[in-house]
């Protein structure tokens, strides 16, 4: 191209860009593992593929493994160091997935007839024990151990085939949704200032802290040896089923209760003291319609939003039409018209004048 001297000179310096949108979303604290020993790690489990082969111990479950596992829905393929390929993304290997099943089907399946546990002693000695155990149980808002009664009476057959299921208890704690048994609190330093402030201020102004402050609000769940009857259902799936295993000789039949959330979970109990809960499934659980991952979040903004950046949608004709008229330009008073009719008319006679002159 060939610059015309009437062209100005093109600037070699690139034009100023907006600065770079700034990422404001902030990665929530992790909660921490619960050591070996406590909490969901309070068992050890050892895993083979085959009979005769060595067995191979699970490593501690983690509460993001937890989470992430409640919300993808995966088979397992036989080999522990398979990767799990998911959305949400599974932070470990096939062996860390099954340890969180394990630990979500034992805390949903593990149940017991009711009065075959009990949580307070009656020996002497006791009481100050109790104490202590009510003191931690205000920190982790629930009962966390219990023993077996000495005085169980066992129900009869009848009672544990009711389909109430109120003659039958959860054994296993409840696993809260940030994936641990007890409660860890994100942010202990706003609670002890919280605490601090609320010694030096009324009472009125102490609630309205609270409102607006930033204070984690504890994770609660059922407590332990809760009923089954209180079980939540899959509006016309009901969580469990029970029956007996003859109609015929009812001394010698067995109770077998099904679990319809964990297919594949089994309770069995005789008419005395013996139960045992078993597992034999693919480590899925029910889903009555079909898996539907979780959506992509949604995509953040990157400037901010101005008329510069909005879509307007197109005008109609008829609004072109509207402003077409509008804008239109507006004809001039009669008085004007008059005075220029007369400006023209002593114009005409002056040139008139001027030339008989000459």
């Amino acid at each position: 191209q060939v610059e015309t001297e009437g062209d100005a000179p093109k600037s070699k310096i690139p034009r100023a860009l907006p600065p770079e949108p700034k990422i404001q979303y902030e990665e929530p604290p992790e909660p921490p593992k619960e050591p070996s020993g406590v909490g969901l790690n309070k068992k050890v489990y050892y895993v083979c593929t085959k009979i005769g082969e060595p067995w191979i111990q699970l490593p501690d479950v983690t509460p993001k493994e937890i989470q992430v596992a409640r919300k993808i829905y995966k088979s397992f393929t036989g080999n522990l160091e398979t990767d799990i390929l998911t959305y949400p993304e599974f932070p470990g290997k096939e062996k860390n997935y099954l340890r969180a099943q394990i630990s979500r089907i034992s805390a949903g399946t593990q149940i017991a007839p009711l009065g075959y546990y009990t949580f307070g002693g009656e020996e002497a000695g006791e009481g100050d024990e109790e104490d202590e155990v009510g003191e931690e149980e205000a920190e982790t808002g629930g009962k966390t151990e219990y023993k077996t009664n000495p005085k169980y009476d066992p129900p009869s057959l009848k009672d544990l085939t009711d389909r109430s299921m109120t003659f039958w208890v959860h054994s296993a704690p409840y696993i809260l949704p940030q994936g641990r048994l007890t409660w860890w609190n994100p942010t202990p330093a706003a609670d002890v200032e919280d605490e601090e402030l609320g010694e030096e201020l009324g009472e009125e102004e102490e609630e309205d802290d609270k409102e607006k402050g930033s204070k984690a609000e504890p994770e609660t769940g059922p407590p332990l040896l809760t009923p089954l009857s209180e079980d939540a259902s899959l509006e016309t799936v009901s969580p469990w089923s029970v029956r007996s295993s003859s109609n015929v000789l009812d001394t010698y039949a067995l109770a077998v209760v099904r679990s319809n959330l964990w297919p594949g979970a089994y309770t069995f109990s005789t008419q005395g003291k013996i139960f045992h809960n078993i597992y034999f499934g693919f480590g899925l659980k029910y889903m009555q319609y079909n898996f539907s991952p979780m959506p992509l979040p949604p995509v953040q903004q990157e400037y901010a939003v101005g008329p510069e950046i909005m879509e307007v949608l197109d005008p109609t004709g008829a609004e072109e039409e509207k402003w077409r008229i509008d804008h239109l330009p507006k004809p001039k008073p009669k008085e004007d018209e008059e005075k220029g009719e007369t400006d023209e008319g002593e114009g005409e006679e002056e040139e008139e004048e001027e030339e008989e002159d000459d």
